[in-house]
């Protein structure tokens, strides 16, 4: 099958079938996109300890709002310094003690800086909302509902009693793509590995 023959089949052009097949192969190969990326969160402390690429989980590695901290939302966010195509998130929790406080969040993702301790932004976008705790020690993947490009990326529980606190968070993403696909093509039934022909232009 050529790029010809997509294009005719779902009456797009070839380009379009080039760049949704440049997705494809993007997606089979997501990478951390928040290593060592400028992190904030609501209250101190140790924000990018959650992105510095370490994995262990007593709390002295891991990033930890104020046990005194009055605001009902309890935030944590990180800067891609970049628009992304967000997938997933990998979450690894405090294993040393509390990991219980790591449940009932959301994961949103925004392409403009917004404050997540006022309210639900409408810039933000909800990537995934986890309810049961992620258990003690472990590290879990979360995939999104669908991808969503954007810049932020922010963990949020709301309302909170308790600090929030986890030892590392990912973000399995790919740099994003300008413009948006034909729905056809979203839905297609062929395999882009069949593609045998660069596109003409």
């Amino acid at each position: 099958m050529t790029y010809t023959d997509v294009a005719k089949r779902f009456g797009v052009t070839r380009q379009s079938v080039a760049l949704w097949r440049r997705r494809y192969q993007q997606n089979n190969a997501l990478s951390n996109v928040a290593l060592n990326k400028p992190a904030t969160q609501s209250t101190a402390h140790g924000s990018e300890r959650a992105v510095d690429g370490n994995k262990a989980t007593h709390i002295n590695y891991c990033t930890h709002t104020a046990d005194t901290d009055s605001n009902p939302y309890r935030w944590w966010r990180v800067d891609l310094e970049g628009l992304f195509e967000v997938h997933a998130v990998v979450i690894t929790n405090r294993g040393d003690c509390c990991g219980f406080r790591l449940a009932n969040f959301d994961i949103l993702v925004s392409s403009h800086l917004t404050d997540p301790s006022q309210s639900w932004p409408d810039t933000s976008a909800l990537c995934l909302h986890r309810g049961p705790q992620i258990a003690d020690g472990a590290t879990e993947r979360l995939d999104c509902s669908q991808p969503i490009a954007g810049r932020y990326v922010t963990l949020l529980i709301s309302p909170a009693s308790e600090p929030l606190h986890f030892c590392e968070l990912e973000v399995l993403g790919v740099p994003a793509l300008l413009g948006e696909l034909p729905s056809c093509l979203q839905t297609h039934s062929f395999s882009f590995n069949e593609l045998r022909s660069p596109p003409q232009t």
